[in-house]
């Protein structure tokens, strides 16, 4: 076992008008407002699913109107689904507090939402799920909504947003290119610091081999805890993908490497990581590249190992 690790303000403003002198025309009565129909009740922007913008939410919060782009052309993220708050929630004066439970129902609601747009579960893909909530000001004029944004990167770290133009409606479904598979995984001390997508019949180091979700606990403070939670976890899952019985991955040539929990998320009840094949010489992948997938090949020498 080897691992690596807007509210709508309006404003009336009321004219009053005199005369020098004399009294008022023939038919006029004086009162400037009971001729005039009442003013419609003010709406709160409400987003809309398959929309996108060309800019995310500061801090998971939409302050400011709907300013939206086609999602043929460059763009930051899309909505996937979009939801309320009901009941007691809905009820308070101000949105739901960060690591409260409203939101993370909420968030249970985005990734429901967001597998059916998509087609699958987001963290097989170089896919970020981002809760977006309305601002305090737009929850006081009357705003109970929610969205669920998209955002997708170029690599699998999600370090570096990708703009370019399409949706990615299902996107990691069936043959299309949105799901991540195989990918080039860059090390230094043991961490991953560049991790590239590529197809599975170019030379690659490393192939996503599943996902493991942590049992529904409070969020380990200590880092050591996590990580041995992830590997712990993540283990079975490559051991199943090579073909091993057991949970045990016992390969000459591949071990396992883990994405690692991210707190805001874990708040949210997204507890969920990544786990990865990945080929390691003296317990570095840098130098080692193979071809074809790795899926049950158990101990043998993957494709083209080099």
């Amino acid at each position: 076992m080897r691992r690596f690790g807007a509210v709508v303000a309006v404003v009336a403003a009321v004219a009053v008008l005199s005369g020098c002198t004399g009294g008022l025309p023939s038919g006029v009565d004086g009162d400037l407002t009971n001729g005039w129909p009442a003013m419609p009740a003010p709406k709160v922007a409400v987003p809309t699913v398959g929309v996108c913008y060309d800019k995310a939410a500061t801090n998971g919060v939409w302050c400011g109107d709907f300013v939206t782009q086609d999602c043929l052309r460059p763009h930051a993220v899309e909505t996937v689904f979009v939801g309320n708050f009901t009941g007691p929630d809905a009820d308070r004066s101000n949105p739901p507090s960060i690591g409260g439970q409203a939101r993370a129902a909420a968030y249970a609601q985005c990734r429901k939402g967001a597998v059916d747009y998509l087609g699958d579960d987001y963290h097989l893909g170089m896919l970020r799920l981002t809760l977006v909530m309305s601002s305090p000001a737009a929850w006081a004029g009357g705003a109970r909504w929610y969205r669920c944004d998209i955002t997708r990167f170029t690599d699998a770290l999600a370090d570096t947003v990708d703009l370019g133009g399409g949706s990615v409606k299902d996107g990691p479904r069936g043959a299309h290119t949105m799901a991540l598979t195989c990918y080039n995984d860059t090390a230094q001390d043991n961490q991953s610091v560049q991790e590239h997508a590529i197809t599975c019949d170019q030379p690659h180091n490393a192939e996503l081999a599943g996902l493991f979700t942590a049992p529904d606990i409070s969020w380990p403070s200590d880092e050591k805890a996590r990580e041995d939670l992830a590997f712990k976890g993540c283990e079975p899952v490559v051991a199943g993908y090579l073909g091993f019985a057991g949970g045990h991955d016992n390969s000459t040539y591949l071990g396992y490497a883990i994405s690692f929990f991210d707190e805001g998320q874990w708040t949210l009840g997204d507890r969920t990581i990544r786990c990865s094949v990945i080929g390691l010489k003296n317990d570095s992948p840098n130098n080692v590249r193979f071809t074809g997938s790795v899926k049950g090949l158990r101990d043998r020498k993957p494709q083209g190992w080099m």
